[in-house]
């Protein structure tokens, strides 16, 4: 008996970024946005400050330039995957998102 998963995986991204501009999420080869449910973004290398209003998050202490993740937590995002934009808490810190993408 085959069990009815929920997801079905779509692949992995990845993006390194420091201060100059807010980051987005890049979509794996052949998927489109309307394809992705659900993203699981690891945070690695640098606590970031994020959003997916529209208003691209500021390089500042926690949570006073968006939504605070430390290094270390995974987001489980499933909106709109071109609204989400990132961005190190700190002007010297470098992020590494790491996502996997479920349809």
């Amino acid at each position: 008996m085959t069990r009815p998963y929920m997801y079905t995986p779509l692949g992995y991204g990845s993006t390194a970024f420091g201060t100059a501009s807010a980051a987005t999420l890049p979509l794996p080869a052949g998927v489109t946005e309307a394809m992705v449910k659900l993203a699981q973004v690891y945070v690695g290398g640098a606590a970031i400050n994020y959003r997916d209003d529209g208003t691209a998050p500021t390089v500042t202490t926690a949570g006073t330039g968006g939504y605070p993740a430390a290094v270390g937590d995974t987001i489980a995002y499933d909106a709109l995957v071109s609204k989400f934009q990132a961005i190190p808490q700190v002007a010297s810190g470098t992020a590494t998102l790491s996502i996997l993408y479920y349809g």
